[in-house]
């Protein structure tokens, strides 16, 4: 199996550029001391264990996003953009069920349609095991 490993542990995107930075308080495996939130860009919300259940549209401009909707925890809007980053089957998923897609699909499952988009959800492809 293929993986990316950190002195000898599994190591995510999440712990490369997220964890690293601004979660952890204790030193890395060299005795580096870590940073803290003190440095963590004002405008960076880290939610861990969340899940987005879809994006929030403009009523303004249908087809652009400006926040997303996280269960549990309702509606968060951003100030500037949004970077959907959920992998291979996350991204299409989300958008699929925000309303981005092959409008026959998205009707077939009552989505309602934001943006027909035909390829989005076609020819997935996630990293072999």
């Amino acid at each position: 199996p293929q993986y990316t490993a950190y002195y000898g542990r599994h190591w995510s995107t999440a712990n490369a550029y997220l964890k690293n930075k601004w979660w952890q308080k204790e030193s890395d495996p060299t005795g580096h001391p870590q940073s803290w939130e003190s440095d963590r860009p004002e405008n960076l919300k880290i939610l861990s264990s969340s899940l987005v259940a879809k994006l929030v549209f403009s009523s303004d401009a249908p087809d652009t996003v400006i926040g997303v909707e996280v269960e549990n925890v309702g509606k968060i809007l951003a100030n500037k953009e949004i970077i959907l980053s959920a992998g291979t089957i996350g991204t299409p998923h989300l958008l699929m069920v925000s309303g981005i897609g092959d409008s026959a699909e998205l009707k077939k499952w009552q989505i309602p349609v934001v943006t027909h988009l035909p390829g989005v959800g076609k020819s997935l492809q996630d990293h072999p095991h």
